[in-house]
């Protein structure tokens, strides 16, 4: 039996429109899984699904190995936090908070307990009394997810909620949300688009595509090995050409030769990782030959775009050589490369 959340081959039509295409997810005990993927890749359904808002055509939803497909919403003891808030205008921030305690029954000394225990755990203490009309966009959005603690969800689930915030206070407040989730102790699923709230606020990433997950692991072994194309390019790895590997496991490409790389001969789709890559003097394995078309000064790294034989590749480094300008021919170093394979383990080619 799984602690938490566990979905099995979950489908959803609506209408002829099939958004969900066997969607599986776990989200253990303590855990905060970021969902990820591309618009229209079935995430925020998928949560819709969980929560019990839409009834999946087919597949399970368990939570504490008890199938609660046939619950309904209000019992299934799942909190929820929309992008948009949904605060109450009209009320104070305590009122907001305890909205939902009140519908529940609470008495009025439990209630005023609680509210003040998480404006405290979500940075607010003392502000009960204020309007909303006098929070910044960041109070409200702590307004939001304390209310949606309120009732003490055995599950959070969570869906863009820093995606009304400019980036600086997304940058600053997702630090904070990560320590509240992990002092909550309670499995959380955490929908965005944005790669720097995914891996800075989660356990695990589940990457979506077309209804399914294809992906799952936390953030630096899906960075680390994204497997496939879709992956690599969904993270920001475009570094990737064709090429044929041998018995030796070398895989010639247009852009030069490299590796080894264990598996099987053939064509292959193969990721030129950018860590550790360096400009160098002369020719070689692991080397890529091309033009510099473009260098951009981005702080802390110089993104090198290099025109290539196989095509247009870029290189951020640390340190780029002084002088090297637009035109110029440069050769760059590969400290690693890897095969990508299908979403269903077989060898890409194109």
């Amino acid at each position: 039996m799984t602690d938490g959340l566990e979905v099995r081959k979950v489908e959803f039509r609506a209408g002829q429109a099939h958004i969900l295409r066997g969607a599986d997810l776990c989200a253990g005990t303590g855990k905060t899984v970021a969902l990820l993927g591309p618009s229209g890749c079935g995430k925020t359904t998928l949560l819709r699904v969980v929560a019990g808002l839409e009834r999946p055509s087919a597949g399970k939803i368990l939570f504490d190995g008890e199938d609660v497909g046939e619950i309904p919403a209000y019992r299934r003891g799942f909190g929820l936090m929309f992008q948009e808030h949904a605060l109450f205008p009209h009320m104070n921030v305590e009122r907001n908070v305890d909205f939902g305690l009140r519908r529940l029954g609470w008495e009025a000394a439990r209630r005023d307990r609680r509210v003040g225990e998480l404006l405290e755990t979500v940075g607010l203490g003392g502000f009960g009394r204020r309007t909303l009309e006098g929070l910044s966009g960041g109070e409200r959005q702590r307004v939001a997810l304390a209310r949606a603690l309120a009732p003490e969800p055995r599950l959070l689930m969570l869906d863009e909620p820093l995606g009304s915030l400019d980036r600086g206070l997304r940058e600053h407040l997702v630090v904070e949300l990560r320590e509240i989730l992990r002092h909550l102790r309670i499995p959380a699923v955490y929908v965005t688009h944005d790669q720097f709230e995914a891996f800075a606020v989660a356990d695990e990433l589940a990457i979506m595509r077309e209804g399914r997950v294809v992906r799952v692991g936390n953030p630096g072994e899906v960075h680390g090995n994204p497997r496939t194309e879709f992956v690599a390019r969904f993270l920001g790895l475009e570094n990737i050409v064709d090429g044929v590997r041998d018995s030796e496991g070398m895989i010639a490409t247009l852009a030069g030769v490299f590796g080894p790389v264990a598996g099987s001969p053939g064509a292959v789709r193969l990721l030129l990782r950018t860590e550790g890559s360096a400009v160098v003097e002369s020719d070689g394995q692991n080397v890529v030959r091309g033009l510099v078309v473009a260098r951009v000064f981005l702080g802390g790294l110089t993104r090198l775009v290099i025109d290539t034989v196989a095509g247009r590749l870029e290189f951020p480094m640390q340190t780029a050589p002084a002088g090297l300008a637009e035109g110029d021919e440069i050769r760059v170093r590969v400290e690693e490369v890897q095969a990508l394979v299908s979403e269903q383990g077989e060898p890409l080619s194109r």
